[in-house]
């Protein structure tokens, strides 16, 4: 298992307008690459969470449950006007039935509570419903990220940030404090996107200015490699990595979103790798 990785960072199907990989076809290329599980992390919802458990499970893969949420940082029950409307992204795993119980009221309450644009979750939904769910610090459209490249991620209305490492590390800070120190993780991207190779050495100033800090080495919207991992045969010790399909719709040329073998992984983020 020491030589294991799993993809924890996946868009299917039910990501509309960003993902188009079909959940049968996901579980496919895990087993074809020997992976003993694998997550599903749909942006805003968990609408293939039980296709996704079941087709797993009949394959011999390990299931692991989780969704991107969009955080606001002020109140869900805030409706700005639409030029300050910013959001940002969160990526949630369940460690165990607790957890993804508690994804569930967040997916939920996002809509039912949060929904302006999009279904939002703010910190007192995270606080309220943190126990057993790990949460890694997400894609260029993640608040510790925003702080560090506020260029690098437009898409949910991010384009008057400040570049902040003080910021970044308050932000980095706060969500140790909802999840704990064992169950946040820091999210290093490559994808061959400009902005993600900029920030990757102030990610890991972030992460070393922190007493104690778990360190996700991921690449853009895709591929992320996480050093301690949680969930998966209990708290795996491994190298993970987390990616999109090679099926997803890519406008921008050389991005690298597809499912990647553990050994062109590695090299991609080896000077990230510990």
């Amino acid at each position: 298992m020491s030589k294991s990785f799993v993809h924890l960072h996946a868009h299917t199907e039910y990501s509309m307008l960003d993902g188009a990989a079909k959940i049968q076809t996901y579980i496919d290329r895990v087993k074809e690459l020997h992976q003993p599980a694998a997550a599903i992390t749909d942006h805003g919802n968990l609408y293939g969470a039980l296709e996704f458990h079941n087709i797993a499970k009949k394959n011999g893969v390990k299931p692991i449950i989780g969704y991107e949420a969009y955080i606001t940082t002020g109140s869900r029950f805030d409706r700005p006007d639409r030029n300050k409307n910013k959001r940002y992204h969160l990526t949630l795993l369940a460690e165990n039935n607790e957890g993804y119980w508690n994804l569930v009221q967040l997916a939920s309450k996002a809509f039912t509570e949060g929904y302006y644009y999009k279904p939002r979750l703010d910190y007192e939904l995270l606080r309220n419903h943190s126990k057993g769910v790990i949460a890694l610090s997400g894609c260029l459209g993640g608040e510790v990220a925003q702080h560090l490249a506020p260029d690098g991620s437009i898409e949910e209305g991010n384009n008057q940030g400040e570049r902040s490492y003080q910021k970044a590390l308050e932000k980095a800070e706060l969500y140790q404090s909802i999840y704990g120190r064992e169950n946040f993780y820091i999210e290093l991207h490559n994808h061959g996107i400009k902005q993600q190779e900029i920030i990757l050495p102030r990610f890991k100033i972030v992460f070393n200015s922190i007493s104690y800090f778990q360190s996700v080495v991921t690449s853009t919207w895709v591929l992320r490699v996480i050093k301690k991992c949680s969930h998966l045969l209990r708290r795996f010790n491994i190298i993970s990595f987390s990616f999109k399909l090679k099926s997803r719709i890519v406008i921008n040329s050389g991005v690298s979103l597809y499912a990647k073998q553990r050994i062109m992984s590695r090299g991609i983020f080896r000077v990230y790798i510990v």
